[in-house]
């Protein structure tokens, strides 16, 4: 067993429950199967906090984005978040309109806030360091890393938020240069309306905290595992091309010290020098056969270890 490898998420959500409880399920040192390593997962978790400010407009509160800077010091390798963060009070007050009319997707402009919203919100916030702004862009909103984003579509809002694959698109626009895993929760835990009727929902938070968790652990062990394995794969490949490469080269360069030698016998049977030139032609056929075989097996063996040593220094 290798030394163990470090592995690091960012975790964002309004609901303190589900950060608490992904970190408790995914952070730790584990052993996944398929690696001959342990990896030491970290999770750092992002509480997003909606408040309302002195004008009466909805915003994040200094004590989130304070902390989106401090995580975002450096680059995650994996980043998780939901796609809707909200005050409660209003999606109280949203859900108690919702009893008697369809809420609009306009409603929800201002004050619930979507990974756009966020990025947005950063980037133009005065009262935020152009430092900082530049750090959380580099090392999250554009950091390149997969992000895994999971919704659950609630009755109320399902119309205003829009079907799973447009939020997917929406969080790729944050996230521009990010592959998106997107889960639809409600489908996912809940095979839909299957259990978890409209009308009478059981969807209860903090267990659906825990099936969640229990979903995004499975999912970033086999993040782990491509991050971990295709180097090796792409090294394997490059290490078989460049093998092949060179004995092709040096299967060439014998042909042709084959062609040059036969036309120096040739030329020393036509002057009639024929005792020198039946030894000189045995003594190098004999040379180039042993070449042929030692010489692609050490030069080969070379290059194969140059490239392990190589890998395992990077």
């Amino acid at each position: 067993m290798s030394k163990k490898q470090d592995f690091r998420i960012i975790v964002i959500d309004d609901d303190q429950e589900t950060c608490n409880r992904v970190e408790e399920r995914i952070a730790g040192i584990k052993e996944i199967e398929g690696l001959r390593k342990k990896v030491n997962i970290e999770v750092d978790k992002i509480k997003v906090d909606i408040i309302r400010g002195e004008d009466g407009q909805w915003l994040i509160s200094p004590v989130t984005i304070h902390t989106l800077i401090e995580k975002c010091q450096n680059k995650p390798d994996l980043i998780i978040g939901d796609y809707g963060y909200a005050n409660e009070d209003v999606i109280k007050q949203l859900k108690e309109e919702a009893k008697s009319r369809k809420i609009l997707s306009d409603e929800l402009e201002g004050s619930v806030f979507t990974p756009v919203n966020v990025r947005d919100f950063i980037k133009e916030n005065k009262n935020i360091p152009e430092s900082s702004k530049k750090i959380i862009k580099k090392n999250f909103f554009s950091s390149g890393k997969p992000v895994i984003l999971y919704s659950y579509p609630s009755k109320e809002f399902f119309d205003a938020l829009g079907p799973m694959d447009a939020r997917k698109s929406k969080t790729g626009k944050a996230f521009n240069l990010s592959n998106v895993i997107a889960i639809d929760t409600k489908k996912e835990l809940y095979r839909g309306d299957d259990f978890d009727s409209p009308s009478d929902t059981k969807k209860d938070p903090r267990f659906y905290a825990y099936q969640l968790s229990v979903v995004l652990d499975y999912l970033v062990q086999m993040e782990i595992l491509r991050v971990f394995l295709e180097p090796k794969m792409y090294y394997g490949s490059l290490k078989y091309a460049i093998v092949v490469g060179v004995l092709t080269s040096i299967a060439a360069a014998i042909g042709f010290a084959g062609q040059w030698i036969g036309s120096l016998v040739h030329d020393m049977l036509i002057k009639g020098d024929i005792q020198n030139a039946i030894i000189f032609g045995i003594s190098c056929i004999i040379t180039l056969f042993v070449l042929g075989f030692v010489l692609p097996f050490i030069v080969g063996k070379i290059i194969a270890n140059y490239i392990s040593i190589t890998k395992e220094g990077d």
